[in-house]
This record gives structure tokens, C-alpha cells and sequence, in this order.
């Protein structure tokens, strides 16, 4: 078991991740990419350097990285080293905070700010579904997840992003949002794993990961009023 402690401003999101993760903070590109570089080379072995570094799934985190770099706030990526042992499920999750505050209200509910995000989220046109709210016990979150296809590749091929670039890998992406207690904002979790045809157990197993999840708060010496203008 991996617990991560994510400050949000305001809160701390506590995670617990089954097995063993490395948490790599994007703040600077060169040694993030140097971490996951590490990652791979330290799971695979050296024996054909060029190799692991070029394998698709080492692209893929590295593509992530860059998604990473132009989320707002201070994100952080979770990469799974071990889930179960003895099996191999290439997982990262992007966690980066919403960059503005959804609703108008001064100090509104976990629910009002969701309430307003999935409003917020059904007018994008980002390839995602409608969100959904799953049965997560005490925990509140929107859920969308979608499979992108592979990006074509050769000749005649459209120009593609830096995350379009794995080639030959289609990706299951999961979307969770939580709304970040006490306050107006919210956080992005976003699953990324290029095993596709096992939706309902991977979304199922980040399901279990948000249900677990706990917001620890700092010793509250300020009052409401104080905290509202913070967050405005």
C-alpha cells in the first residue's frame, strides 16, 4: 500500500494506492522526465538501455508529462509500479487542481460545486461522456472515462499532439473530480492505462481508489470569513 499526500489548498488529499507508486511533481520537466526515465530503466533492467526508453509505454508517461505541464495548479503524477504482483498493468494517474473556483456561491457544498462542474463539464466537446455520480459510500465525485484509439501512424498521418504521439497504443482514460472541502474548488483525477478491453475492472478498481481517498484539513485557527476570502 502507496498513501500520497497532496496538498489543494485549503486540504490535503490522502490517497491510498494498492501496491507500490512512484509520485513524480511536474514543477520541472527535466526531472520529471528524468524520474520516469528511472522508473523504466529501474523495472526493466539496462540491459538494452535504448530499448526500454523507446518502448511505447515509457512515450506514454512522458506524453503525460506533458499533458501534466499544461494543467494548472501544481499537478502531480502517480505512476503504478506494482499493483498485484505478478501482474503488469502500466496505470498513471494525473491529479491536478481546477484552475478557478465553479460557483459564485461564498461557501457553498461539496455537492453545489459538482453540481456546477458537470453542468461546466456537459458543455465541453473533449470526447468525454456525460459524467456520472458513482456509488462511492461517503465520497462524492463526477465519473467519465473513454477509449482513445490508437493515433495513425506512416505516411499520410495527420500531425498529432505530444499525447497522440504513442503510436500503435490505444488508452483508457478515467476521469474523477472531487470537490475540495470547504471550498469553491475542485481536483482532477485522470487514469491513464493503454490495457482497453477491461473497462469495468480498471474503472472499477479506480472507483475503490477514489472511495478510499480522505481529505485531511489543517488546524482551522482562522475564521469562516477569513477562509472565504482565500478562496476568492
Amino acid at each position: 500500500m502507496t498513501v500520497v499526500a497532496i496538498p489543494l489548498g485549503g486540504a490535503t488529499l490522502a490517497l491510498r494506492l494498492p501496491g507500490e507508486w512512484a509520485s513524480v511533481p511536474l514543477e520541472d520537466p527535466a526531472s520529471a522526465r528524468r524520474a520516469v526515465r528511472s522508473l523504466a530503466l529501474a523495472a526493466a533492467g539496462s540491459a538494452d538501455e535504448g530499448a526500454v526508453l523507446r518502448s511505447p509505454l515509457v512515450r506514454a508517461a512522458l506524453a503525460e508529462i506533458d499533458r501534466g505541464l499544461a494543467a494548472p495548479g501544481r499537478p502531480r503524477l502517480l505512476i503504478a509500479r506494482s499493483i498485484v504482483e505478478g501482474i503488469a498493468l502500466p496505470l498513471s494517474i494525473l491529479v491536478s487542481p481546477l484552475a478557478q473556483p465553479v460557483t459564485p456561491a461564498r461557501l457553498p457544498t461539496s455537492q453545489d460545486v459538482l453540481d456546477v462542474l458537470e453542468l461546466a463539464l456537459a458543455a465541453r466537446d473533449d470526447g468525454f461522456p456525460p459524467a456520472v455520480r458513482p456509488d462511492l459510500g461517503r465520497t462524492i465525485a463526477l465519473r467519465r472515462h473513454r477509449v482513445v484509439p490508437a493515433a495513425p501512424s506512416g505516411p499520410g498521418a495527420s500531425p498529432a499532439g505530444p499525447v497522440e504521439e504513442v503510436a500503435g497504443l490505444a488508452r483508457l482514460e478515467v476521469e474523477h473530480w472531487l470537490a475540495v472541502p470547504g471550498t469553491r474548488r475542485a481536483v482532477r483525477l485522470l487514469a491513464t492505462t493503454p490495457v482497453v478491453g477491461m473497462e469495468e475492472v480498471i474503472v472499477g478498481f479506480l472507483d475503490a481508489v477514489v472511495r478510499a481517498a480522505r481529505w485531511e484539513h489543517p488546524a482551522r485557527t482562522a475564521t469562516p470569513s477569513a477562509a472565504a476570502a482565500r478562496e476568492g
